[in-house]
């Protein structure tokens, strides 16, 4: 076991030493995520594989924007959507434009992130809308209580995710420590910390190019929910599954 796993590190590390040199971007890329699926296909951590070259790598240095249409009105789940994209897919999100001239939805981060992104937006503004209709239909409830089924949605789907995280991350951590030892699967958390702390740096720097005269507004009015709607809400967040579309490209979608 210990030799083909040696084998399998092997061609991930000259997956990533392809991706860092190919001149062709559209290589590069395929050549990056080929890594990361045969990574988590064999439940290996591409921080420990070849990490310097991982680290200066000019894809995990490459940020990218894409627009999203939302028409003139945007989808009241849209909130929601991307409440739960920030929290746990590693993309920005900005609003822009107007309801005379059409709204945008701009999110920023590695290619691989926001094209999952784009698939997660659409699916969860579809999803949550679908619950909605269903409930409202079996319930006879009234409109006023969406805002709250919604939100009882997202945080079901929220705490999901979460626990899915934590769990996923606790068990590779241990698994490392019983393999290797205890400084590996320290080194292990320090390493994963740092390349978060840096995806989340170089996407706030491409923000401050791109949106120099962005500010951040706060909201501080006061939501009233109805009980029954968010619990009902929260029931049917725990139970969304995220990984049609996305196959196996991450543990958040368990």
């Amino acid at each position: 076991m210990e030799t083909i796993n040696q084998d399998i590190v092997e061609r991930i590390s000259k997956l990533l030493k392809l991706a860092e040199n190919n001149p062709n971007a559209g290589e590069r890329e395929k050549a990056l995520l080929l890594a990361k699926r045969l990574a988590q296909q064999n439940e290996l951590d591409l921080a420990q594989i070849d990490k310097e070259k991982w680290e200066n790598t000019n894809l995990r240095k490459e940020i990218l924007r894409e627009d999203i249409e939302l028409g003139k009105r945007a989808s009241v789940c849209q909130k929601y959507s991307s409440w739960i994209l920030m929290h746990h897919f590693n993309v920005k999100l900005i609003n822009t434009g107007s309801r005379r001239f059409g709204k945008e939805l701009v999110m920023i981060g590695r290619k691989s992130d926001v094209e999952i992104g784009k698939y997660v937006q659409s699916f969860l503004n579809n999803e949550i809308m679908r619950l909605w209709h269903e409930y409202k239909r079996l319930n006879n409830v009234r409109t006023v209580e969406r805002g709250s089924f919604m939100y009882g949605v997202y945080k079901g789907l929220d705490d999901k995710l979460k626990a899915s995280k934590d769990k996923f991350e606790a068990e590779k951590i241990n698994q490392i420590k019983e393999e290797r030892g205890e400084q590996a699967a320290t080194q292990t958390v320090n390493n994963l910390s740092l390349m978060r702390i840096t995806d989340g740096e170089r996407i706030n720097s491409f923000v401050s190019k791109e949106f120099p005269s962005l500010r951040s507004v706060r909201s501080y009015a006061r939501t009233t929910h109805v009980q029954s709607a968010m619990d009902a809400g929260y029931v049917k967040g725990k139970v969304i599954s995220l990984r049609r579309g996305l196959g196996n490209s991450s543990h958040l979608v368990e």
